[in-house]
C-alpha cells in the first residue's frame, strides 16, 4: 500500500484555518470525499458533522477504529482542536459520545480532556494555514504550519500501526498520537516528534487503544528509533551527512511499545527517524532508496516544533497488516 499525499496547495483543496470546523472541513475532504483530482483516503462517517463535532472510521485495519474530533477554535494562544479515539462510537448527542473504550482517558491526559490537541493556527480567524496529510484506509499523519514563533508543523496521527505478532491477528493495533496540552503555543507540546530514551519512558500524547495483549484499555506508548546513530528523544541524528566511510543517508524505523512493561509491539507506518543532522535536509525533498529500502521513496516534512525532521514513506511499500 502507499500513502496519498494531499497538500494545501493542491488544486481544490479546503482551506484550514483558525476558525471552528475547518479542521472537519479538511478531514471530510481528505479522509470521506476527497478533492480535486484526489481521490480520498477511504475512511467513513456513520454520523454526519453537527457543530463543531465529528467522527471519522477507518475503512480498514485492525478494528476499524473510530476517531472523534471537537474542533471548535478554542484555546488562549490561537485556535485548537481535540481529538479521540474509541473502539466504536454508536451515537453523539451535542457533542458527547457514547461509544466503548475512549483513548486516552481522562485520567491519563487531564481532568475534562481525555483527548489529544491539534494547534491549527495562532489566530482563530480565517487565515489560511498551510498543511499535509498523508494517509490510506488505515492510518493518517497530519501536519500543520500554524506560524508560531519556530515556524515548525504542529502534527498528529491515528490509525493502525504496524504489529510484529506472529501467528494471529493482532486486532487492537489503533493508535492516536498529538499534543499533550492544550492553550499552549510550547513547542514540546508536539509530541508525535519525540522519543522515549528507554523501552519504560512513555511519550505522553501517545496512545494505544489497549494493551499489545488487547486487554485492559488506553496504554501510554513508548516510541524509539535509533538512540546511537540517532537521538534518542528526537527525529534526528549524528552521523555526518553523507557518512563519509559508504556515503550512506542513515534512518531508523520507530518502534512502538507499551511503557508500563516494555514490550515492543511494532513500528510505526511509514514513518521514521533520520540519523543526520535536520540542518542536512530542507521541507518537501524527496528521496529513493537503494540499499537497505530498496525501492522506497521518502518525503521530509521540516521542521518538527521540537526540531526534528519528519520523514514519510511516500512509495507502495507499506508495511501493512492484513487484515
Amino acid at each position: 500500500m502507499a500513502f496519498t499525499i494531499y497538500n494545501s496547495s493542491d488544486s481544490g483543496a479546503p482551506t484550514l484555518n483558525g476558525n471552528a470546523g475547518s479542521l472537519l472541513t479538511v478531514l471530510d475532504a481528505v479522509l470521506v470525499t476527497g478533492y480535486g483530482a484526489k481521490t480520498a483516503a477511504g475512511w467513513w462517517k456513520p454520523f454526519p458533522n453537527t457543530s463543531s463535532y465529528g467522527m471519522y472510521m477507518q475503512g480498514t485495519g485492525s478494528s476499524t477504529c473510530s476517531l472523534f474530533v471537537y474542533d471548535n477554535a478554542s484555546g488562549s494562544v490561537g485556535a485548537e482542536a481535540q481529538l479521540t479515539g474509541w473502539d466504536s462510537i454508536t451515537a453523539i448527542d451535542n457533542g458527547k459520545v457514547t461509544g466503548s473504550n475512549q483513548f486516552p482517558t481522562v485520567a491519563q491526559v487531564g481532568p475534562g480532556s481525555g483527548s489529544v490537541t491539534v494547534r491549527k493556527s495562532t489566530t482563530s480567524d480565517s487565515t489560511a494555514r498551510a498543511w499535509y496529510i498523508f494517509a490510506d484506509s488505515h492510518s493518517m499523519y497530519g501536519f500543520i504550519q500554524a506560524l508560531d514563533a519556530d515556524r515548525g508543523y504542529r502534527a498528529f496521527m491515528f490509525g493502525d500501526y504496524y504489529s510484529i505478532r506472529s501467528g494471529s491477528v493482532e486486532t487492537n493495533r489503533c493508535i492516536i498520537m498529538g499534543r499533550n496540552v492544550g492553550s499552549s503555543s510550547t513547542v514540546a507540546g508536539d509530541r508525535l516528534d519525540v522519543l522515549g530514551a528507554s523501552l519504560l519512558t512513555g511519550v505522553n500524547g501517545c496512545y494505544a487503544a489497549h494493551l499489545y495483549s488487547g486487554l485492559g484499555t488506553s496504554s501510554l506508548l513508548n516510541k524509539h528509533g535509533d538512540g546511537i546513530k540517532g537521538s534518542t528523544t528526537a527525529l534526528n541524528g549524528n552521523v555526518p551527512f553523507l557518512n563519509p566511510q559508504d556515503n550512506g543517508f542513515y534512518i531508523s524505523p520507530i518502534w512502538l511499545a507499551d511503557s508500563s512493561t516494555g514490550i515492543v509491539r511494532g513500528r510505526m507506518r511509514g514513518f521514521y527517524q533520520i540519523c543526520h543532522a535536520t540542518t542536512s535536509l530542507v521541507d518537501a525533498q524527496t528521496f529513493t532508496s537503494s540499499a537497505d529500502f530498496p525501492g522506497r521513496t521518502f518525503q521530509v516534512v521540516q521542521k518538527s516544533a521540537n526540531a526534528g525532521t519528519y520523514f514519510i514513506e511516500t512509495s507502495n511499500t507499506l508495511e501493512t497488516n492484513n487484515p
